[in-house]
């Protein structure tokens, strides 16, 4: 998945400081659908709303998601928040 070997991600885990190239980085973040801020920031203990966003909209591109199709889910989303005139 991130095409390294299990006693390099050993090293990096308990490697202080860890030092993965940007490559890697972004690899190990989209294997565990995080960003790399939040990998890099010792202080973040959740993950940022925009990081969140960032993560998801990362994940539509792997599934090649179109620009079509995620404009429709949006949509859909803004028409969940109107209310109901029922």
């Amino acid at each position: 998945m991130i095409d390294s070997k299990k006693a390099y991600v050993w090293q990096l885990e308990n490697k202080s400081p860890a030092k993965p190239s940007g490559e890697l980085l972004v690899k190990i973040a989209r294997a565990l659908k995080t960003t790399e801020a939040f990998l890099i920031d010792d202080d973040q203990t959740e993950v940022a709303d925009r990081d969140g966003a960032e993560v998801l909209f990362r994940r539509m591109q792997d599934r090649n998601v179109s620009v079509s199709q995620l404009e429709k889910v949006l949509d859909f989303f803004e028409d969940m928040k109107k209310p109901d005139d029922g």
